[in-house]
């Protein structure tokens, strides 16, 4: 089954009590916006990078609050994960089903 993984943020910073994906700003060890992704999947969700397939490089949006440019990746991961939540950053994690958001009536 195919699930998206989405964040419930706390209520500190710009996107507090936002829900959204894992992600953030580039740091200086990251060689690649791919490298932010897993590294931010990691810090906040306890994501290893080695048990991610990366499956595809999507196409970058400017979201709507901020004007940022969000540079999203598909992935793959194992059943089997345990996460482990940022406490600072993450208060709940949702893992919907893309076909249940996809259905007007869930």
């Amino acid at each position: 089954m195919l699930r998206i993984l989405l964040l419930l943020r706390t209520d500190r910073g710009i996107h507090g009590g936002q829900l959204g994906l894992p992600g953030g700003r580039p740091e200086a060890g990251d060689h690649d916006f791919l490298a932010t992704a897993l590294r931010e999947a990691e810090e906040e969700v306890g994501l290893p990078a080695a048990r991610v397939e990366v499956l595809a490089a999507l196409d970058p949006v400017e979201t709507q609050a901020t004007g940022w440019r969000v540079h999203p990746f598909l992935g793959r991961v194992p059943g089997d994960i345990e996460w482990r939540l940022q406490p600072d950053e993450v208060v709940r994690l949702l893992t919907p089903s893309v076909e249940m958001l996809g259905d007007p009536a869930a």
